[in-house]
Protein backbone atom coordinates (compact mmCIF):
# COMPACT_ATOMS: atom_id res chain seq x y z
CA UNK A 1 0.00 0.00 0.00
CA UNK A 2 1.11 3.78 -0.83
CA UNK A 3 -0.41 6.84 0.72
CA UNK A 4 2.18 8.65 -0.91
CA UNK A 5 5.52 9.50 -2.65
CA UNK A 6 7.12 9.64 0.90
CA UNK A 7 5.71 7.39 3.23
CA UNK A 8 5.29 3.59 3.11
CA UNK A 9 2.10 1.87 4.26
CA UNK A 10 2.08 -1.47 6.08
CA UNK A 11 -0.87 -3.41 7.08
CA UNK A 12 -1.41 -6.59 8.63
CA UNK A 13 -4.37 -8.65 9.82
CA UNK A 14 -4.35 -11.52 12.11
CA UNK A 15 -7.18 -13.90 12.80
CA UNK A 16 -9.22 -15.40 15.70
CA UNK A 17 -6.25 -17.74 16.94
CA UNK A 18 -3.53 -15.36 16.24
CA UNK A 19 -2.79 -16.33 12.59
CA UNK A 20 -1.21 -14.45 9.88
CA UNK A 21 -4.30 -13.30 7.42
CA UNK A 22 -3.09 -10.76 5.02
CA UNK A 23 -0.38 -8.14 4.80
CA UNK A 24 2.61 -7.91 6.00
CA UNK A 25 4.49 -10.80 8.28
CA UNK A 26 7.14 -8.20 9.50
CA UNK A 27 5.19 -6.13 11.69
CA UNK A 28 5.33 -6.43 15.63
CA UNK A 29 3.06 -7.35 17.75
CA UNK A 30 0.99 -4.87 20.05
CA UNK A 31 2.26 -5.45 23.93
CA UNK A 32 0.94 -8.78 25.32
CA UNK A 33 -0.44 -6.53 28.69
CA UNK A 34 -2.38 -4.24 25.78
CA UNK A 35 -5.83 -5.71 26.49
CA UNK A 36 -8.32 -6.31 23.55
CA UNK A 37 -11.61 -3.33 23.59
CA UNK A 38 -13.88 -3.80 20.57
CA UNK A 39 -12.94 -0.86 17.91
CA UNK A 40 -11.05 0.90 20.51
CA UNK A 41 -7.66 2.01 18.37
CA UNK A 42 -4.69 2.61 19.62
CA UNK A 43 -1.23 3.83 18.33
CA UNK A 44 2.13 3.19 19.07
CA UNK A 45 5.67 3.54 17.73
CA UNK A 46 7.91 0.41 16.18
CA UNK A 47 9.97 -0.68 13.56
CA UNK A 48 9.89 -2.87 10.52
CA UNK A 49 12.34 -3.68 7.96
CA UNK A 50 14.85 -1.44 10.09
CA UNK A 51 12.53 1.92 9.80
CA UNK A 52 10.57 3.53 12.27
CA UNK A 53 6.98 3.27 11.98
CA UNK A 54 3.90 4.94 13.55
CA UNK A 55 1.21 1.68 13.89
CA UNK A 56 -2.38 2.00 14.70
CA UNK A 57 -4.02 -0.69 15.83
CA UNK A 58 -7.81 -2.08 16.77
CA UNK A 59 -9.24 -5.49 17.71
CA UNK A 60 -12.45 -6.11 15.82
CA UNK A 61 -14.97 -8.60 17.52
CA UNK A 62 -16.17 -11.55 14.74
CA UNK A 63 -18.23 -14.39 15.52
CA UNK A 64 -17.35 -17.46 13.93
CA UNK A 65 -19.59 -21.01 14.30
CA UNK A 66 -21.07 -19.25 16.55
CA UNK A 67 -18.23 -17.73 19.18
CA UNK A 68 -16.87 -14.14 19.57
CA UNK A 69 -13.72 -13.87 18.85
CA UNK A 70 -11.11 -10.52 17.81
CA UNK A 71 -8.98 -10.18 15.20
CA UNK A 72 -6.11 -7.45 15.10
CA UNK A 73 -5.58 -4.92 12.53
CA UNK A 74 -3.00 -2.99 12.25
CA UNK A 75 -1.64 -0.05 10.09
CA UNK A 76 1.86 1.29 9.73
CA UNK A 77 3.36 4.56 8.41
CA UNK A 78 6.82 5.08 8.27
CA UNK A 79 7.58 8.73 9.58
CA UNK A 80 9.24 10.84 6.97
CA UNK A 81 6.30 13.24 6.48
CA UNK A 82 6.36 13.16 10.11
CA UNK A 83 9.89 14.35 10.72
CA UNK A 84 9.89 16.92 7.63
CA UNK A 85 6.61 18.57 9.48
CA UNK A 86 8.61 19.09 12.61
CA UNK A 87 11.77 20.38 11.21
CA UNK A 88 9.71 23.13 9.17
CA UNK A 89 7.70 23.96 12.31
CA UNK A 90 11.01 24.45 14.31
CA UNK A 91 12.37 26.42 11.61
CA UNK A 92 9.01 28.41 11.14
CA UNK A 93 9.37 29.85 15.08
CA UNK A 94 12.89 29.54 15.66
CA UNK A 95 14.56 31.68 12.90
CA UNK A 96 11.98 34.30 13.32
CA UNK A 97 12.94 34.18 17.20
CA UNK A 98 16.61 34.27 16.12
CA UNK A 99 15.86 37.70 14.43
CA UNK A 100 13.54 39.43 16.70
CA UNK A 101 15.27 39.01 19.98
CA UNK A 102 18.32 40.70 18.97
CA UNK A 103 16.02 43.62 18.10
CA UNK A 104 14.45 43.37 20.96
CA UNK A 105 17.17 43.81 23.00
CA UNK A 106 17.98 46.24 21.01
CA UNK A 107 15.27 48.79 21.15
CA UNK A 108 14.87 47.70 25.37
CA UNK A 109 18.64 49.18 25.58
CA UNK A 110 17.95 52.20 23.88
CA UNK A 111 14.50 52.74 25.35
CA UNK A 112 16.40 52.56 28.75
CA UNK A 113 19.26 55.12 27.74
CA UNK A 114 16.44 57.26 26.27
CA UNK A 115 14.91 56.58 30.11
CA UNK A 116 17.56 57.51 32.09
CA UNK A 117 19.29 60.52 30.20
CA UNK A 118 16.49 62.85 32.37
CA UNK A 119 17.85 61.01 35.76
CA UNK A 120 21.26 61.66 34.74
CA UNK A 121 20.84 65.51 33.94
CA UNK A 122 19.02 65.66 37.34
CA UNK A 123 21.90 64.20 38.88
CA UNK A 124 24.60 66.85 37.39
CA UNK A 125 22.42 69.91 38.32
CA UNK A 126 21.82 68.20 42.05
CA UNK A 127 26.04 67.52 42.07
CA UNK A 128 26.56 71.06 40.90
CA UNK A 129 24.43 72.57 43.43
CA UNK A 130 26.47 70.42 45.89
CA UNK A 131 29.59 71.68 45.27
CA UNK A 132 28.13 75.18 45.13
CA UNK A 133 27.47 74.81 48.69
CA UNK A 134 29.80 72.88 50.25
CA UNK A 135 31.88 75.10 52.69
CA UNK A 136 35.69 76.16 51.87
CA UNK A 137 37.97 73.96 53.19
Amino acid sequence: MRADDTDLVYYQVLGTHGEYLSGEHDLPLPPDDDKAIDGEVRLREGFIQGEEVRVAYTWIKVDVQGTSNTVLVQVAETLEKRKTLATEIVKGTMVPQFVTLPLAVLLVWLALVRGIKPLAQLEKRIRAKVRRHEPAR
